[in-house]
C-alpha cells in the first residue's frame, strides 16, 4: 500500500504528534522516501499545533524505529545535510505540492510565504544558516516564530497573528457551546 502510494504522486499527508498519542504507530517514512513518494505535515490534535512539534515527533519517531539517529539527513544522492534542514525542505516540498502552490522557497514565480525566526530566541541563540533549523525543530519548546507571510501577505507581525483576539474570542465561545451549561 505505501509504495503504491508513493508511486502515485500523491502527497502523505502525516501527523505525527496525533499518530503517536494515538498508538497509530510510525510512518515507514524512508521505504515511503526511496520509492519517490512526497510527505507534508499538519496537526489535527490539541496537543500541538506546531510544524516543529510535528517534525520533531516524525524524526524522534524514525529515530525509534531505525535505531539511529539523523534517518532523514542522507538523500539518495548520499549528500548528507543537517536533520533540521532536510525535514524542513521535504515537508515544504511536499506541502506545497499538496496545496498546488507551485515551487516551494524562494524561487522566483513562488508564491511569497516567509516565515521569520526571531534570533533572540533563547533556543536559536548561537546557531547560524546551517544550524538554524536543527535548533528550530529539534531544540526545544519554545515557539521562535516571529514573522509569517502568506501569499504576499502578513499574518504574524511581532510575533501576534492580525486576528489573535478575535479568534481567541470565537475559540472561547465555540467550547463554551460545546460543554454546554
Amino acid at each position: 500500500e505505501q509504495a503504491g502510494l508513493a508511486a502515485s504522486g500523491a502527497v502523505a499527508g502525516l501527523c505525527p504528534m496525533t499518530e503517536a498519542t494515538l498508538g497509530d504507530g510510525v510512518f515507514p517514512l524512508l521505504a515511503h522516501q526511496r520509492g519517490g513518494g512526497a510527505w507534508g505535515v499538519g496537526t489535527d490534535s490539541h496537543y500541538s499545533a506546531t510544524v516543529a512539534a510535528e517534525l520533531r515527533m516524525l524524526e524522534c519517531g524514525q529515530r525509534l524505529a531505525h535505531h539511529r539517529r539523523n534517518v532523514l539527513a542522507v538523500d539518495a544522492a548520499g549528500w548528507r545535510s543537517h536533520s533540521g534542514r532536510r525535514l524542513f525542505d521535504l515537508a515544504l516540498a511536499g506541502g506545497s505540492q499538496s496545496l498546488g502552490r507551485g515551487p516551494a522557497g524562494l524561487v522566483a514565480g513562488a508564491v511569497a510565504d516567509l516565515v521569520v525566526l526571531d534570533p533572540g530566541a533563547s533556543t536559536l541563540l548561537g546557531h547560524g544558516p546551517d544550524t538554524v533549523l536543527d535548533a528550530w525543530i529539534l531544540g526545544g519548546d519554545e515557539n521562535p516564530v516571529w514573522e509569517v507571510m502568506s501569499a504576499g501577505r502578513w499574518v504574524v507581525r511581532d510575533g501576534r497573528h492580525a486576528n489573535e483576539r478575535a479568534v481567541g474570542r470565537r475559540f472561547v465561545e465555540a467550547v463554551g457551546a460545546a460543554l454546554g451549561p
